[in-house]
């Protein structure tokens, strides 16, 4: 569904990934595999606001308080792709 929703994205487009789940494995794991899979895609640092949180591995995550159940939040910016590398061109008569 990630990398679905990633290709809908235009360069400089954002995506806000979120769960409530608190597993590491269902959060910050998959956002740290997704990066490693799309080079285009930053992760865009949260400033949290005060509370029980955790921030690791490109995302927040909130620990259930009396405002929320608690979950994870992690921003993604599609960035410019990476140029191939040109091939150098052969000599005339090779």
């Amino acid at each position: 569904m990630l990398g679905t929703a990633w290709s809908m994205l235009r360069e400089g487009g954002e995506l806000l990934y979120t769960s409530c789940s608190l597993l590491r494995l269902e959060n910050d794991a998959v956002v740290e595999a997704f990066r490693r899979e799309q080079s285009d895609a930053a992760v865009v640092p949260l400033s949290p606001p005060a509370g029980v949180y955790r921030v690791g591995g490109g995302g927040v995550t909130f620990y259930p308080s009396d405002a929320h159940q608690g979950g994870f939040v992690a921003l993604l910016r599609k960035e410019a792709a990476a140029e191939p590398l040109a091939m150098p061109s052969r000599p005339e008569g090779t």
